[in-house]
């Protein structure tokens, strides 16, 4: 029997918003050139819904430039809008990028103790 092919890490780009004017957005997989326009249409819709939005990068295995790109100017959309976007911190790759392309700065990133969605 061959063997099937599948990606080892599916990328899942959901929003919930179980709570009044405030919206989660958890990715997991790769976030790349194929995968960040489902991100940037995810969070133009929360941002428009709610006042606050948390990106949830913890099971981000990958992020390329496109990825950085999406989430620096929905960070500084948010902020012209007078909303909030919290980006949790992803793995240290993750938070690499950022800091090699000098957009550390450019979002707001928070760090959680405790296991959470």
């Amino acid at each position: 029997m061959p063997p099937t092919s599948s990606p080892i890490d599916p990328f899942v780009c959901r929003r919930d918003g179980a709570l009044a004017d405030a919206a989660w957005v958890h990715l997991a997989g790769e976030l790349d050139v194929a995968t960040a326009p489902q991100l940037e249409r995810t969070l133009r819709e929360a941002l428009s819904d709610a006042s606050l939005v948390v990106l949830d990068l913890r099971s981000v295995t990958f992020m390329d430039l496109s990825g950085v790109r999406v989430i620096v100017d929905a960070s500084r959309a948010a902020r012209s809008d007078q909303r909030d976007l919290n980006v949790l911190r992803g793995s240290t790759q993750v938070d690499r990028i950022f800091t090699l392309t000098g957009t550390a700065g450019a979002v707001n990133t928070v760090e959680l103790s405790g296991a959470l969605p």
